[in-house]
């Protein structure tokens, strides 16, 4: 907005100017153009979103740590989330709690949490998806991603959870579905995944795609995302050999014991 814009260039009056800016990692903003005469200056003219700078590295971490502007809302830590969704607005939100019923759902380890809210508005079949920014997995050969879910364990309607990922940001693969308010015990859950597909990718996303199949579902809850290798996020990379028991027959086919003769 133009009140928090940063002004990188003005006086300008060639018909081109160039932005340098050396981006830290991958952000989204937009430019703001302002004219001016003699008379005064004329109204803010804004462009489309952006998106530049390099892609995160692993391991990605995302614990929604939320701080609120100079007017209380709450504000995104990382900008390059983006939400889409069938309904009029998404139901994908970034708060430091939300409710489950009458219980009050805080952060897992403090700071935010994101979450997905449905209420009496909830369409049949409405789908909503956010989707992280731009993330690297040259460096490892096997990744994994790990969040913390908060479920219940008898839910309303049926709400799934989907996590999918993509390396072209058009062509997304399901890698985990997940149809809430089947937990054992509620509370917060660790999951945790491979992401074979993503192996080697310099420029991938991860998108969480809830699904609702009609009115007063259940809310999404997540916190303390992790993407990194197998060992980073809990799973060991290194399987056990299973020891196989040397196991004989004889001529006829039959199983004998090791010590047996002919």
């Amino acid at each position: 907005y133009d009140a928090a814009a940063v002004v990188i260039a003005e006086g300008i009056s060639e018909l081109t100017v160039t932005d340098v800016t050396d981006f830290a990692e991958e952000t989204r903003f937009l430019y703001i153009i302002t004219a001016s005469s003699p008379y005064g200056d004329g109204y803010p003219t804004a462009s489309e979103e952006l998106i530049q700078g390099p892609a995160a590295l692993l391991p990605f971490a995302e614990n929604f740590d939320i701080v609120a502007d100079e007017y209380g809302n709450t504000t995104y830590e990382h900008s390059t989330w983006q939400k889409t969704t069938s309904f009029y607005y998404s139901a994908w939100q970034l708060g430091q709690e939300t409710y489950i019923g009458d219980t009050v759902i805080k952060p897992y380890n403090g700071g935010g949490l994101l979450y997905a809210y449905y209420d009496s508005w909830g369409l049949k079949d409405q789908w909503d998806a956010i989707t992280s920014g731009h993330i690297d997995c040259s460096s490892i050969e096997l990744p994994a991603m790990s969040f913390m879910l908060y479920d219940i364990s008898c839910g309303g309607t049926d709400v799934t959870l989907k996590v999918e990922v993509s390396t072209d940001d058009e062509n997304f693969t399901t890698v985990k579905e997940i149809v809430m308010g089947n937990a054992e015990t509620e509370g917060w859950t660790k999951v945790i995944f491979e992401l074979n597909e993503l192996a080697g990718a310099t420029s991938a996303v991860v998108r969480f795609m809830s699904v609702a199949k009609g009115e007063n579902c259940i809310p999404v809850v997540i916190d303390a995302i992790k993407i990194a290798d197998l060992d980073g996020v809990g799973i060991s990379s290194v399987a056990a050999d299973k020891a196989q028991s040397e196991v004989r027959f004889n001529l006829q086919g039959q199983r004998v014991d090791a010590n047996a003769k002919g």
